[in-house]
């Protein structure tokens, strides 16, 4: 978005843990006349009668005990009479960030899709959605013995730990969080600094997280159609599709009432996952599946077929057409609108 001046732009950086984005924002919100931030921030004029020059490049600590800072907010008229919390601010300001469409690098929150290029998977990955919930996604094409597929769940986070509360929703393989976690129970931390989400897993309780307890995932982009979309308007409890910046999706489905859907009795639950590409200058898709967890529920039907197929973005919204009757016209029977999902804009910084 243009136009739009932030506490980013003002510190030209677009890194929401910056000490001068936390100071500005801070101050800011703790500033507002009736201490709600959602409905707009107003700054009384009492404030400008008590206000000296502040220092924003300092410290978050050194200007948090400054005494132009706390003379200031103790002063201005506000119902806040103490400056608010770091953690308080930056949720506030990442919030409005994702509600303008600006882009950033949040400071701790998981709400994202999060990476790995080990080597002992072909796909691990993670989606966590601002809702609550979140998915695993793994596959091992050469390992016989492993269940690939997906674990879908509930997940809430205390913000100063970083432990992870779980419950699953859904699951058809064995290597996800949930599982680990309930099968040898153990305290499951995410912790987050800057584009990497470190995943510890205190497998022997100690209290300590060693070396091999621990996995470091990657940020992945969240822009045009790089991302999660969801559908909520079908009867499926989970309809998603995520395309990753390496040329790979995912595609997501859970029905909780199959096969007793009556839109789709034979319907499988579970994850497709595959390559894609997309013709600019047509919107036309193409893609080719690698693994197949859910039969005919993706876009199985669709390649097999050799129906084409179109992906066009608009804002947030991703309109998948499928030319079934190959007439060159997409009618409404013919679509599939699926909304960007609520998280973090990120696009991968140039090297």
């Amino acid at each position: 978005a243009t136009g739009v001046v932030t506490p980013l732009t003002i510190a030209g950086t677009q890194d929401t843990s910056d000490d001068t984005v936390v100071n500005i924002t801070r101050l800011l919100q703790s500033l507002d006349t009736d201490g709600d931030p959602d409905n707009g921030i107003e700054i009384a004029d009492e404030a400008s009668d008590v206000a000296t020059a502040v220092d924003f490049t300092q410290s978050i600590t050194d200007f948090a005990n400054s005494t132009a800072v706390t003379t200031l907010v103790a002063n201005s008229g506000s119902t806040t009479t103490a400056l608010i919390s770091e953690d308080q601010a930056i949720s506030h300001l990442e919030e409005t960030l994702i509600e303008e469409g600006e882009t950033f690098t949040p400071s701790s929150s998981i709400a994202g899709i999060w990476t790995t290029d080990d080597d002992e998977n072909d796909l691990l990955a993670f989606v966590f959605f601002q809702d609550g919930t979140y998915v695993h996604m793994e596959v091992d094409i050469d390992d016989a013995s492993e269940t690939n597929g997906m674990e879908w769940g509930t997940y809430s986070r205390n913000d100063e730990t970083g432990l992870l509360e779980l419950g699953i929703t859904f699951d058809n393989t064995d290597t996800g969080l949930f599982v680990f976690s309930a099968a040898d129970p153990a305290n499951i931390f995410a912790q987050v600094d800057d584009d990497v989400l470190t995943l510890e897993f205190d497998d022997n309780n100690n209290g300590t997280i060693d070396e091999d307890e621990s996995l470091d995932l990657t940020r992945s982009a969240n822009s045009d159609i790089l991302g999660a979309w969801t559908n909520t308007s079908t009867e499926n409890e989970l309809l998603a599709f995520v395309f990753f910046d390496n040329g790979t999706y995912a595609h997501l489905e859970v029905d909780e009432e199959a096969p007793n859907n009556p839109e789709n009795p034979d319907e499988v639950s579970g994850m497709e996952w595959g390559t894609y590409s997309i013709n600019s200058e047509n919107d036309a898709l193409t893609a080719s599946i690698t693994f197949d967890g859910n039969l005919d529920t993706g876009l199985t039907d669709t390649l097999s077929e050799s129906i084409p197929l179109f992906a066009k973005v608009e804002g947030d919204t991703l309109t998948l057409q499928f030319d079934e009757d190959e007439s060159g016209v997409i009618s409404s029977e013919e679509e599939l609108v699926l909304n960007r999902a609520p998280m973090p804009v990120y696009e991968k910084l140039s090297n």
